[in-house]
């Protein structure tokens, strides 16, 4: 982000991300699992948008995908991953590299709070280092005011009572039901709208847009359709424009990933041309390098890229795991076959 323009909004940028962000340890369930390294080695990758997933159970809020808990190491006796974790890895990166910002799709899940979710989410982790975040919903921000900063990309609702369009987060409470079956036509909603405003202008400034493929449920091939139709469609500046690769159906989102992510990075894009959020299943640096790339920059690139250690490869145990998942999925790919 360091080298792109602070005047463009982030709206216009092309940003590698994850789908299931904190999956790399998930309850040993391969099905659940959609990414090879932790949320600090995907920032170091070059990822910046992240599906950050949580269940909220006392006064902790857990990573989850669905049911299945996510882990701070493999198995299921490891820690479970807390959002204090992940809050933390995005803390240490921006403090390492303040001209990049996160962006963060929070989404409760596997629980039933309502607005109380927003509320104690805020209180715990936004009220207390306000300036970490960026949490406004009045109009969509320039890089320059997210540099440093998390920006909270909202999926529930909140209590309008206690919050205002100044620390409610990016409102997508209008992410819209997605056909899981479709390879064209994607769905478009606005996602706020702070006063009522003539979609047909040039650079409204009131509400933006919001542009999603997200047909999770096609196998690879046809899958492959829906994100190349959305990646070739038109998009505007001021959309937010979120294409999700993940493939669940027909194999492991692992061996849908090999096919989807190997045709990622034969895809010809086009420098400076935009594209939006790309959220990838099993994030690379190679591959966010790809997405990237296709920005158009003003700057040289100063973040850092090289991980600690611990952040890219696995333990003796989670080498093992990983290698007998392999091999099992191998056997069941080929029967589907």
């Amino acid at each position: 982000m360091s080298a792109i323009d602070g005047e463009k909004r982030i709206t216009a940028i092309n940003i590698p991300g994850t789908h299931d962000s904190a999956t790399v340890n998930a309850d040993t369930n391969t099905v659940s699992r959609t990414q090879s390294l932790s949320i600090a080695g995907q920032l170091y990758a070059g990822a910046r948008y992240f599906d950050i997933r949580l269940k909220k159970s006392g006064k902790s809020f857990y990573s989850v995908h669905s049911v299945v808990y996510n882990r701070k190491d493999v198995g299921l006796f490891g820690e479970k991953l807390t959002a204090d974790d992940i809050i933390a890895d995005f803390r240490a990166f921006l403090t390492k590299n303040p001209g990049e910002t996160v962006l963060m799709l929070l989404k409760e899940e596997s629980s039933r709070m309502g607005t109380d979710f927003y509320t104690g989410f805020y209180e715990k982790y936004i009220e207390p280092e306000f300036d970490l975040w960026y949490v406004r919903n009045d109009h969509i921000p320039t890089l320059d005011e997210c540099r440093g900063k998390i920006v909270i990309l909202r999926y529930n609702s909140v209590d309008d009572e206690r919050f205002d369009n100044t620390n409610s987060g990016i409102s997508f409470n209008g992410y819209p039901y997605i056909n899981n079956y479709k390879t064209k036509d994607f769905r478009f909603t606005q996602v706020y709208m702070t006063k009522p405003e003539d979609e047909t202008r040039e650079e409204p400034s009131s509400y933006a847009g919001l542009y999603v493929q997200d047909s999770f449920r096609l196998a690879p091939e046809k899958k492959w359709t829906a994100v190349s139709s959305f990646l070739a469609n038109e998009k505007k500046p001021w959309w937010f424009s979120v294409c999700v690769t993940s493939s669940a159906a027909g194999s492991s989102p692992y061996y849908n990933a090999l096919l989807i992510n190997k045709k990622l990075m034969e895809y010809p894009f086009e420098k400076g041309r935009l594209y939006g959020i790309i959220s990838v299943d099993f994030a690379d640096a190679e591959l966010c390098g790809r997405i990237y790339q296709s920005n158009d920059f003003t700057n040289e690139p100063n973040a850092a890229t090289a991980a600690p250690e611990e952040t890219i490869v696995y333990a003796y145990l989670g080498e093992f795991i990983e290698k007998v998942r392999n091999v099992l999925f191998s056997v069941i790919a080929s029967f589907v076959k």
